[in-house]
């Protein structure tokens, strides 16, 4: 019999990515559905390892990062039902052997935020039990990927929506000279904008040394994370928000599912958005990245997600739980 067919036990290991803090967001919810959770987190910021990273010494900065891992799975508690991972992006075979052999009865479940293009170790996926993505695309691709969207924390209350258009970010890709066009065609239509492309302080000093960044760009940077609660109060009150995917993604982003939840048109460069049929086409406008325009919305979107993207019905799906 399949194992996954007999899934019934209450003892997870999560394993986290350590973004904002949806991974304590997660924990929550397990043990709202009665779940026992132990967690850790194959993310670290050990400031000699961000050093090295900055120097390019490649070899030092993934030794330190291999031990470090190392050693939170010999900490992790053991015998557990599932072992629940997203992305593990920073595993190697040797750390999944490890928690095979802690955890010998368990079912392993990898959800990868993430498109395959993006993986370190291709070779990871083979110690996984079931492996769900975000990413339409790649499960159409890989007949060993299952289709699931993520998920918004919770329902959003109506607000007062004061701010024309949005976008909190990281920086990647094309994403500074998209924002740069969105904010000069929002000024130039006397349209509010709030905009925020994370660097952190080594890219922002190599962007400025190098002339990549100028004066006029600075009130769209932040050095600094911002928090989740600042992120979710903006995109509250914002009629559009803007979503620049990265190149070689075709699954939604956080930001998508959070912005629609939140009454907001989602203007987004993610052109696989149309093949989602349960999100209707007055929600979203298709944003041409090599041309961008600002869109002349004069009213936010009345729409809402149905329940399945909850954080509740997303973990019910991935994990196999079953509340009978």
């Amino acid at each position: 019999m399949n194992k996954l067919s007999q899934l019934k036990g209450h003892r997870i290991l999560f394993i986290g990515i350590g973004f904002y803090d949806y991974d304590q967001s997660i924990i929550a919810e397990l043990k709202k559905l009665n779940k026992e959770v132990s967690y850790f987190s194959t993310h670290t910021n050990i400031w000699n390892l961000l050093i090295f990273k900055r120097l390019h010494l490649n070899k030092i900065s993934e030794k330190i990062l291999k031990k470090n891992i190392d050693r939170q799975i010999n900490r992790s508690s053991i015998n557990n039902d599932i072992v629940f991972v997203i992305k593990g992006e920073n595993f190697d075979d040797s750390h999944l052997i490890k928690l095979r052999s802690l955890n010998p009865n368990a079912i392993f479940i990898l959800y990868l935020w993430d498109d395959l293009h993006r993986l370190k170790n291709l070779n990871t996926l083979n110690y996984f039990d079931k492996i769900w993505s975000f990413d339409r695309v790649d499960c159409l691709k890989n007949k060993n990927l299952s289709f699931r969207p993520l998920f918004y924390r919770e329902k959003q209350n109506k607000t007062t929506k004061n701010i024309d258009i949005s976008f909190i970010g990281g920086l990647h890709s094309d994403r500074l000279e998209i924002s740069r066009e969105i904010k000069r065609q929002a000024k130039l239509n006397g349209k509010s904008y709030y905009i925020k492309l994370y660097t952190g302080i080594w890219l922002f000093i190599k962007m400025i040394i190098t002339g990549q960044l100028r004066i006029k760009d600075l009130d769209i940077i932040s050095i600094l994370p911002i928090s989740y609660n600042k992120v979710i109060d903006i995109t509250r009150k914002s009629k559009v928000v803007l979503d620049v995917q990265h190149p070689s993604q075709y699954g939604l982003t956080m930001r998508s599912i959070e912005a629609i939840e939140s009454g907001c048109i989602l203007l987004t460069t993610n052109k696989d958005l149309v093949n989602y049929s349960d999100i209707p086409k007055e929600s979203y406008i298709i944003l041409d990245r090599e041309h961008p325009v600002f869109p002349n919305i004069i009213n936010a979107s009345t729409f809402k997600l149905s329940d399945s993207y909850s954080l509740k019905n997303f973990l019910k799906e991935v994990i196999f739980i079953n509340e009978n």
